[in-house]
């Protein structure tokens, strides 16, 4: 688990997101701004990092997952 500048691993933001779903970047971002995946923070700026929970990111991922295997 990788702490971020606020010391809250409970969040998660967009690089280690995509890892943890097996997309790229822009996908999360796409999924934050489509409501897919709540943004929980944007720090601000231009190019300010997104966090995400990491709870959210862990269900998508066993929804993910679960869809895989009913098609499987």
């Amino acid at each position: 688990m990788s702490e971020h500048p606020a010391g809250n691993s409970r969040l998660v933001g967009t690089t280690e997101a995509a890892e943890i779903l097996g997309v790229n970047k822009a996908t999360v971002l796409r999924w934050g701004d489509a409501g897919k995946l709540t943004v929980v923070h944007r720090l601000p700026g231009d190019n300010g990092a997104v966090l995400f929970s990491r709870a959210e990111v862990m269900t998508l991922l066993t929804e993910q997952l679960a869809r895989s295997a009913a098609t499987a």
